[in-house]
């Protein structure tokens, strides 16, 4: 697919001229009107790169000030309900809202489509948006399930298309520093591994699309992907097999009106709010356990024990506890912004790590994007979940609330040397 041709003159005549060029050499695969319009060389195509923003959340402004960031002209954000929609473009800057996310990608012809929607219409956009030939970053839960997650990742290597999947909270400095001492050898061989969260409030927390499996809700789907992605970025294994449960424990979520925003989430709902909230049944989970096998370079395995619970009163911080041979490293604090890092040999030690200053989370997708784009762009770059990664987490996830065992074939033949 021919993207070589761009120009800084956005008239109608001009841009009905750039199609026609545009069409000719696809259809010619010649370059004879170069003196017509510049061609552009593949480094410079690269520094020039145009996105669009599918959503108008939380996540749509994370990824639009991400792309930002790095210097990604976004050509317009595509969204389903106009407030919020127009309001985050006046926010950014960005020049405009469409209301169609396939006439934007075949209209606009974007280099780069960030899907940042609930999972529902993940596949559609993603699939569209690789047959146009544009790379793809998308949101967590990858798809509604583990057979749409496969269609996704394996459809991207054949449209020949990068291809991110959004589940960035290893992506933080604390997590650098510690993958840095496991894969340096300070525990020595992996033995086991432990992932802990605690929620508080769930009970004040309002209903939304988060309650609602069909729309690809639930902790299981939100949550357990960026505890995965920290697991196998911060110790370099694969996931190959798994088991556990997921359990709902909540009979009954407060609505108190439509939640547009995911980060409305994080707000309990007060005393009065509750008093006036009408209550509905939701269909997710809310908790899980999940024991996860991971296999490293050397065909070494490890265990980890992944795990997300509910409660009132909160006696710990939630944490990621790596044991081997000959040490331990512990990471400490909130999910999303991890305030300690320390590491065991004769006795427990303080790691310094210095951590930036401002919003934590938003550091988090600068600093996933950054590795996409200089993928996308040619550059040597920093590792990056894709939908591979994606997908197994939608294995998982499958398996854990079928209560059954996991196991990935097709990892465990490449391993055993294809037996």
């Amino acid at each position: 697919m021919f993207r070589e041709v761009y120009t800084d003159n956005n008239s109608p005549q001009h841009l009905l001229l750039l199609n026609y060029f545009k069409s000719t050499l696809a259809l010619s695969n010649c370059h004879t009107l170069l003196d017509a319009t510049r061609v552009l060389t593949a480094g410079e195509r690269m520094s020039n790169l145009r996105a669009i923003v599918v959503g108008s959340g939380w996540a749509a402004e994370g990824h639009a000030r991400a792309l930002q960031h790095h210097e990604v002209s976004i050509a317009a954000l595509c969204g389903r309900t106009p407030e919020p929609a127009y309001a985050l473009v006046a926010r950014l800057g960005i020049p405009e809202v469409r209301f169609g996310w396939q006439d934007a990608i075949d209209t606009l012809k974007p280099d780069i489509v960030c899907i940042a929607t609930p999972a529902a219409p993940h596949l559609d956009i993603a699939t569209a948006a690789m047959t146009a030939g544009c790379h793809v970053v998308c949101e967590k839960p990858l798809a509604l399930t583990a057979t749409e997650a496969h269609v996704m990742f394996t459809t991207a290597p054949r449209m020949g298309v990068r291809h991110a999947y959004a589940a960035t909270g290893y992506a933080h400095p604390i997590y650098t520093a510690a993958r840095d001492l496991i894969l340096g050898g300070a525990v020595g061989q992996m033995r086991e591994i432990e992932s802990f969260i605690q929620i508080r409030d769930a009970e004040r927390t309002p209903y939304s699309w988060v309650h609602q499996l069909e729309q690809g809700g639930g902790m299981l789907n939100n949550i357990f992907p960026h505890q995965l992605q920290q697991l196998t970025y911060v110790t370099g294994a694969e996931v190959v097999a798994a088991t556990g449960d997921a359990r709902p424990l909540q009979a009954r979520v407060p609505f108190v009106g439509d939640v547009h925003d995911f980060c409305q989430l994080f707000m309990p709902l007060t005393d009065e709010q509750l008093a006036r909230a009408e209550w509905r049944e939701p269909t997710v989970d809310v908790a899980y356990s999940v024991v996860v096998k991971l296999r490293f370079p050397d065909a070494s395995e490890a265990t980890a024990l992944v795990h997300l619970t509910h409660g009132p009163g909160r006696l710990q911080p939630s944490r990621l506890v790596l044991h081997g041979e000959r040490g331990s490293v512990a990471l400490e604090g909130d999910m999303w912004t991890n305030e300690r890092l320390r590491r065991f040999n004769e006795g427990w030690e303080e790691v310094d790590v210095p951590v930036g200053v401002g919003d934590p989370v938003q550091a988090q997708w600068d600093q996933f994007f950054g590795a996409f784009l200089d993928d996308v762009r040619g550059h040597p770059s920093e590792p990056y979940p894709t939908f591979e990664d994606g997908w197994v987490a939608a294995e998982v996830i499958g398996a854990m609330r079928e209560g059954r065992w996991w196991r990935c074939a097709e990892r465990i033949a490449v391993a055993d040397g294809g037996s």
